[in-house]
């Protein structure tokens, strides 16, 4: 997916790339989006970890930050 993002930036094609990945280059006008009305269904995204008893703090912790991340990304859209 970089190297995707790397080419758009070098003028060299267009890709579908998730705003997350591109929001800093989208705002300072490196990339432009093309067909931001296009519906794209969002891939579901797991966890997974060795066992569900007893998950460590570091562990939740980390969970709980990448699902505020993607919340504040839907919200950015």
């Amino acid at each position: 997916m970089f190297f995707n993002k790397a080419m758009c930036i070098q003028d060299m094609g267009i890709a579908l790339l998730p705003n997350v990945l591109c929001h800093n280059e989208i705002k300072s006008g490196q990339l432009i989006p093309i067909l931001p009305d296009l519906p794209i269904d969002r891939p579901n995204i797991y966890a997974v970890y060795p066992s569900r008893n007893h998950p460590s703090k570091a562990l939740t912790t980390f969970i709980e930050f990448i699902h505020q991340q993607i919340s504040n990304n839907d919200k950015m859209d």
